[in-house]
């Protein structure tokens, strides 16, 4: 911890954190933390293994990572047999990533490189698979669809790609330590602290208070962070907020049904699409009865989604040219 502006901060949410015309920048705090947290307890549930088998019993095939992050799922396709090729726009990422890619001895599998996933590095159907995970929320409206525009590009014909996404937004999503009513109450009682147009790091370190959410979405309205309550008031590529586990950071909001439309318009099929949450609460008890404390998931991870993930393939007909 140190002292400002006459009261002591968690210091882990500080560096540059904001957005930018090529993405999220996490800043060096919330990396680390991202790269701790990973997926968080949720993600482990309802993101990984949903993806995770699109990426195991490779024979040398090769593998677009985009946006890599701290490179977990770089390490794990090359683990399955897979030649990775790793691309992240932010250099503590990569550091990242490097230092993951060594400890697991996998530098000859892995090719790690600083880049720009809307304007990807690669020759034209290169690649047989590429996983894109939750990295359009950190995208721009432009760098969105040249993003998926860059994957279809390097793609071979009838290659496969796993697109990941954040989900139901308007939902705030926690660790059942508390009631809904009560950490509606701690959510408005901490937004009230926030002034009119507060910069960014404010934000992370007001919203870090919120230590049982999970996951929570917010935008400015009127110069006020306010939490989303209605996924209808946001627009395409609109600028949010994300309380998730261990960090907050600036995203792009995107729908279903545009992810779709884009994927759909840049040559891709759409062949599957995985939204999963506890079916009922039974389901959700039993979960927690073998969880640790940490781990645990509350009631609205029962009819709601947290995350959504789209199973493309590119069309054999389709045309690739550079834009």
């Amino acid at each position: 911890m140190f002292f400002w502006g006459g009261r002591f901060v968690l210091g882990v949410f500080f560096g540059v954190i904001a957005h930018t015309d090529k993405g999220t920048d996490y800043g060096k705090k919330a990396i680390v933390a991202y790269a701790e947290s990973n997926h968080g307890s949720d993600g482990s549930v309802f993101l990984d293994p949903y993806f995770k088998h699109d990426i195991e019993n490779l024979n040398n095939e090769k593998i677009l990572d985009a946006g890599c992050g701290a490179g977990p799922w770089s390490i794990y396709a090359a683990q399955h047999g897979g030649e990775v090729y790793a691309i992240d726009i932010q250099d503590g990422m990569i550091q990242a990533a490097k230092k993951a890619v060594q400890a697991a001895k996998m530098f000859h599998k892995i090719f790690l490189v600083k880049g720009d996933v809307a304007k990807l590095p690669y020759k034209d159907n290169f690649f047989d698979k590429a996983i894109s995970i939750c990295v359009g929320c950190n995208l721009p409206l432009e760098a969105f669809e040249k993003h998926f525009f860059e994957l279809q590009r390097t793609l071979k014909n009838n290659g496969t790609a796993t697109i990941g996404a954040p989900a139901s937004l308007d939902v705030v999503f926690s660790n059942g330590s508390r009631t809904d009513s009560e950490i509606f109450l701690h959510i408005q009682e901490v937004l009230r602290k926030l002034p009119n147009n507060p910069d960014p790091e404010l934000i992370a370190e007001e919203l870090s208070q919120l230590k049982d959410v999970l996951s929570a979405t917010f935008y400015i309205r009127d110069g006020r962070v306010t939490l989303v309550t209605n996924e209808k008031e946001l627009h395409e590529g609109e600028k949010i907020w994300r309380k998730l586990p261990k960090l907050v950071v600036p995203n792009r909001y995107y729908s279903k049904e545009y992810y779709v439309e884009i994927l759909r318009k840049n040559g891709f099929f759409v062949e599957k699409v995985d939204l999963s949450h506890f079916k009922n609460e039974a389901e959700r008890t039993n979960y927690n009865k073998s969880a640790s404390t940490s781990s645990r998931l509350g009631q609205s991870y029962v009819l709601h989604a947290p995350f959504i993930v789209f199973h493309v393939k590119k069309k054999a007909t389709t045309y690739c040219a550079r834009q």
